[in-house]
């Protein structure tokens, strides 16, 4: 239960009270004082305990609804919804697999592709040379119903052209590289740095900015060796743990 709580409607600042009242709840169960799937009190006990009127607290179990953080159901009452879509990072990371192997489903959605001069940051990952292009693609996928996942990939553009239309042809990453002759690709390093979002991703990933992200910057290697594809990828802290480590389709 939550405790030690200041009545929101006591504490000044220029956010709305209802929006306060989202992000002391928020916070309660980011920090984990409820428990998973526990459900959380009536509309009008939190009301009274945070000293708001009912309409405010049922604006805020609303909004933290439509970001994934609670489940109302109607008769019964509203619930902590904890359940994580655990994300494996191995020698092989496949974002559909992932989904997949836990009975879930996702929708890729291509938000923009262009094709730009690769960056310094880029290019040295890439072993390109000054001036050389890229294609970048800005992907969003979501897992039922809810954004887990804002990646920006960023392949040559000499080796890659078409790549985009191959994704929204066939919804799948994996499945376009081989359209392009890439039977097969392995992780060669994964950095992971938690951090707040951006107003962009935050919007994406239908998430508060004061909510960290996982950000997993990778590179992609085929099977010469020869590292082609870097992916910069925003997750949510929210909806997905990460794990580390190897399984029987990471070694053929």
């Amino acid at each position: 239960m939550v405790k030690n709580v200041t009545p929101v409607a006591s504490q000044n600042g220029n956010r709305s009270i209802w929006s306060h009242l989202r992000t002391e709840l928020r916070e309660e169960i980011v920090s984990g004082r409820f428990a998973k799937r526990e459900q959380l009190p009536s509309e009008n006990d939190l009301a009274d305990l945070f000293g708001v009127h009912r309409h405010t607290v049922r604006k805020a179990i609303q909004a933290l609804e439509s970001e994934g953080l609670l489940r109302v159901q109607h008769g019964s009452g509203t619930f902590v919804n904890r359940e994580f879509l655990d994300y494996h990072i191995g020698l092989r990371t496949r974002f559909t697999e992932n989904v997949e192997r836990q009975g879930l489903t996702t929708i890729g959605h291509l938000l923009a592709s262009t094709q730009e001069v690769a960056s310094e940051e880029v290019a040295k990952v890439l072993a390109l040379g000054t001036g050389e292009e890229v294609v970048r693609l800005d992907l969003l996928r979501r897992v039922a119903e809810q954004p887990v996942s804002f990646a920006t990939h960023y392949l040559p553009a000499a080796r890659f052209q078409g790549i985009a239309d191959a994704f929204v042809r066939l919804q799948s990453l994996t499945d376009a590289l081989k359209d392009f002759g890439v039977e097969d690709y392995v992780r060669v390093e994964t950095v992971v740095i938690a951090r707040l979002p951006t107003e962009e991703e935050a919007t994406y990933l239908n998430q508060a900015r004061s909510s960290p992200i996982f950000e997993l910057r990778g590179r992609n290697a085929d099977i010469s060796g020869k590292v082609f594809l870097y992916s910069v990828t925003r997750m949510s802290s929210l909806r997905v743990q990460l794990r580390f480590g190897s399984r029987e389709s990471d070694v053929e």
